[in-house]
């Protein structure tokens, strides 16, 4: 009996072992079916990638790939082994969904999704998706690979680089060099890096960026998108014509606005006009005169429209400044002609300044302040000389006399103005112009010394009213700082804290004052340079909201029409 139960129980064992045994072998060879499918299909599209990759040039496709650079792409997929990076087995993978859902939200980081091809990707996504399984399909799913990667590439490029750069400059143009950084991005997307954290780790890490950043999202949602009418900033008054379609244009406008009533726009005389003016500079806020002016103009024509794309550019305007920057810093902004001192994230020192005009538009520029000098000299530039002093010299010998100016040789020696035939010279003159220290200079008590090609400076002013302007685009190209001696003070302090040697330190502040006090000229080498950046943003965070400034160089303008000509 108990020989049966065992004989029973090795009949039960052996045909569970089997029949597991079965299971296990038809299991493998579903599992090494499906594998092989796999690879069959990945080969095939592997194939079609090729294919499509070697005749991108010749063949005529209806997707229009968006300044997508062959060279680029073919050396990804061949450093990739040509095998598929947003699609597995007939299906978007998650790195496909999650950047479809990105570019949907783009505009967040400064970005419109159209300028990626999103039409063409959502296209050939939908026929995919409707039908997975056709007689190209192989040939789709390639088209879909290079739309998507090339979209890829191109907002890797514009959230790193920016758009704001020559096309010899742009890194996709250089394959050598930069294939290494796309293809690390590519690697850390099938690495499994999320997205939204790649691109992330792509922007600069500086408060300005961050901050006029943070604002897109409900700008985005509260803006008035209405397509107003754009006025001409400039017509010609004394043209009957052109003044007639400048003044219908502009009643257009206002009625846009709701400050006129469009159906009466051809009764409005020049006093309803001139009330409606001035009723849209009242909730503006702005001097109510009713009048027209270039001021008006900028005004109207400063919609939500090109905010928006002003944002966009300041945006990118950060990501060809800086990835970081020091703890200790100057920043002359130029647009709101403001002066700041830096430590960390507080501001020790706020000054306005005056910049150049826009003939003579002050450069953009990073140095270090490296050298203080008090009571100096002026040297004229070669430019001012060339286009401001030559003429009058020309009229009047005795010019240089009256603005306190004296004539020098090259070698220093003093010569008279009386002495030269001024009318030889067209293009420049073999001599130098100065004009003595003192208060009544034009650097005035103080110049800040950096290096820069430019010959450009920071300075005191004997024109100090000129502070009190609210547009202060008036100089040669030099930037007149305000508050020259709570500046000298900071950096003098920052030397006397960073100085190890302290009895080696041959100013501060106290001696600076003393100086000043006696009108004694001295230069100060400054042991801890102060970096220097003059910068060009047209608009930035404050309190949550966006705050604009004038355009003075009309940069914003010039960016616009470059990058936002197709929207």
């Amino acid at each position: 009996m108990i020989l049966n139960r065992i004989f029973i129980f090795f009949i039960i064992v052996s045909c569970l072992l089997l029949l597991f045994s079965c299971n296990q072998s038809t299991h493998t060879k579903k599992h090494s079916k499906k594998n092989e499918l796999i690879l069959e299909r990945n080969q095939s599209l592997s194939e079609s990638l090729q294919s499509l990759l070697i005749n991108l040039n010749e063949k005529d496709t209806s997707l229009m790939y968006n300044s997508l650079d062959t060279k680029m792409v073919k050396e990804l997929y061949r450093l990739n082994e040509y095998m598929p990076i947003w699609s597995d087995t007939g299906k978007w993978n998650n790195c496909a969904i999650d950047f479809l859902s990105y570019l949907d939200t783009s505009a967040f980081d400064g970005l419109n999704k159209y300028d990626y091809n999103y039409n063409n990707i959502v296209k050939i996504k939908n026929q995919l998706d409707s039908f997975p399984t056709t007689k190209n399909e192989f040939e789709k799913w390639a088209q879909a690979e290079l739309l998507m990667t090339e979209a890829f590439l191109n907002v890797c490029q514009d959230i790193k680089q920016g758009r704001l750069h020559h096309d010899s400059l742009s890194w996709k143009y250089n394959v050598d060099k930069y294939a290494e950084f796309f293809d690390r991005q590519i690697t850390a997307l099938e690495d499994g890096n999320k997205i939204t954290q790649l691109f992330s780790s792509l922007q600069p890490s500086i408060r300005g960026y961050n901050n006029l950043k943070s604002t897109l999202k409900e700008f985005i949602a509260q803006m008035d998108t209405t397509n107003y009418t754009i006025l001409q900033e400039t017509y010609k008054s004394g043209d009957k014509d052109d003044s007639i379609i400048f003044l219908n244009q502009l009643k257009l406008r206002l009625a846009q606005s709701n400050y006129l009533i469009s159906y009466s726009l051809n009764n409005i005389d020049s006093a309803g006009l001139a009330f409606a003016i001035k009723t849209y500079q009242m909730k503006e806020d702005i001097p109510a005169d009713g009048k027209i002016s270039r001021d008006l103009i900028k005004r109207l024509n400063l919609t939500d429209n090109l905010k928006l794309k002003r944002i966009l550019v300041n945006l990118d305007r950060y990501k060809n400044f800086q990835d970081t920057l020091p703890n200790l810093f100057i920043q002359a902004n130029l647009p709101s002609y403001s002066l700041q001192f830096w430590n960390s994230d507080t501001s020790m020192l706020y000054s306005k300044i005056i910049c150049g005009k826009p003939l003579t538009p002050t450069p953009i520029l990073n140095s270090q302040i490296k050298e203080m000098i008090l009571f100096p000299t002026w040297t004229v530039p070669t430019s001012i000389i060339k286009k401001e002093m030559l003429p009058q010299l020309k009229k009047n010998t005795g010019y240089l006399a009256k603005k306190g100016l004296a004539l020098y040789s090259i070698n220093g020696k003093k010569i008279d103005p009386a002495t030269i035939d001024w009318n030889k010279y067209s293009k420049g003159i073999p001599y130098k112009i100065r004009q003595s220290s003192g208060e009544d200079n034009a650097l005035g008590v103080i110049k800040f010394n950096f290096k820069n090609p430019f010959d450009v400076y920071l300075h005191d002013t004997n024109q100090r009213y000129l502070f009190q302007k609210s547009k202060r685009a008036l100089s040669h190209g030099c930037v007149r700082v305000e508050k020259w001696k709570q500046l000298a003070d900071l950096i003098a302090r920052n030397d006397s804290i960073n100085n190890s040697l302290a009895t080696s330190l041959k100013y501060n502040t106290d001696s600076i004052e003393n100086w000043i006090k006696r009108k004694q000229k001295h230069t100060i080498n400054i042991m801890n340079p102060i970096p220097i950046y003059i910068t060009y943003f047209t608009c930035e965070e404050r309190g949550g909201e966006v705050v604009f400034y004038e355009d003075i160089y009309e940069d914003d303008l010039k960016m616009i029409k470059l990058y936002f000509s197709k929207n």
